[in-house]
Parts: structure tokens; sequence; C-alpha cells
């Protein structure tokens, strides 16, 4: 962008074309005009921020998930070294153990809604680039292979989508599974 810096803008969309951004994304803004002098520093075009807040939430989610996992490890290492000295509080550290893993799945859950709603995105993202896609064909703007590559890349967006909603399913049906040891242990206290 650099060796723009000084030239007036007189094809913004060229111009953007030619720049490398370190981003990829949909441009949803464009604030330079036709003809307008641009210096170093200056906004030349804003990417849609959402598919980055969709990558941080997924990648918090995750964050909680490995330490929830953590936290059931040691919960499972004190199992194991209370086994050893009686029956009590043996059950003590199962009860911690489970309500440990509860939260792990808890963890899991939210990464799991967090990855659905990237796919979602992205999905929804590949959609709407294969329906422009399909209007350029019937104009005869791009060739048919490249409606054939947007066409691909919404089936796979789709499949991340049902990807996604089963590792939820997954999550849940562990939240559920790990409350149920919760009860158990609770009789066992």
């Amino acid at each position: 962008l650099s060796r723009y810096v000084s030239r007036r803008v007189t094809e913004p969309a060229s111009i953007l074309a030619e720049s490398a951004a370190r981003v990829a994304g949909n441009l949803v803004e464009v604030p330079v005009k036709d003809n307008q002098a641009v210096k170093k520093g200056d906004l030349i075009a804003r990417i849609d921020p959402t598919d980055y807040d969709s990558r941080e939430k997924q990648a918090q989610a995750e964050v909680a998930a490995a330490q929830a996992q953590a936290d059931a490890a040691d919960a499972q290492v004190q199992i194991v070294s209370s086994s050893s000295k009686g029956g009590l509080t043996s059950a003590k550290a199962a009860l911690s153990g489970s309500a440990s893993a509860a939260a792990g799945a808890n963890a899991q859950i939210a990464a799991a809604q967090a990855a659905l709603s990237r796919a979602q995105a992205d999905a929804q993202k590949a959609e709407t680039d294969l329906r422009r896609a399909q209007q350029l064909r019937k104009d005869d703007a791009i060739p048919q292979a490249q409606v054939d590559t947007y066409q691909s890349a919404a089936a796979s967006a789709r499949a991340a989508v049902a990807q996604a909603q089963a590792q939820l399913a997954g999550a849940q049906e562990a939240r559920t599974s790990a409350e149920s040891r919760i009860t158990e242990a609770q009789g066992r206290v």
C-alpha cells in the first residue's frame, strides 16, 4: 500500500485489488472517494469483523475447556490418592471429580457453540458468494469452473455446520453424563 501513498485514487477497486491485505474478509466500507488523495495511515477499506469475532470467542471457549480438563485431571489425582485413605474421602473426591467433569463439559459446550456459530457464519458467507457467482455466470462474467469452486465451498461449509452441531450434541451428552455421576457421588457421600 505504501506505493500508493502519494498517488491520487482514481480506481479504488483496482488499487484495493492490487493491495495485499494482512487479513482476508468481505469489505464493508470503502471510505475513499474517486480522485481523493490518500496518505500513509488513512483508512481506505474496512473488513467485516464477524469472522474474527467468532474465532476469538471459539479460542476463549477452548481455553476454558482446557482449563476445565486440567481441573478434572487434578480431581482424578485426588480420587486415586484418596481411594487408599478410605471410603468417605474417596467419595468426596469422586464428587469433586464429577463436578469438575461437569464444569469441563460446560466449557466444551461453550466451545462447541462458538464453533457452531463460526461454522454457520462461514456457511452463510459461502452461500452468499455462491449466489453472487451464479449471477455473474448468468451474465457470462465468470467461467463455470469458478461457480463450481463456490458450490464446493458452500457444500463444505454446510458439512462443517453439521459437524459442529454433532460436536455440540456430544458435549451436551457429556454434561448429562457428568451430572448423573454427580448425583451418584452425592449418594455415596
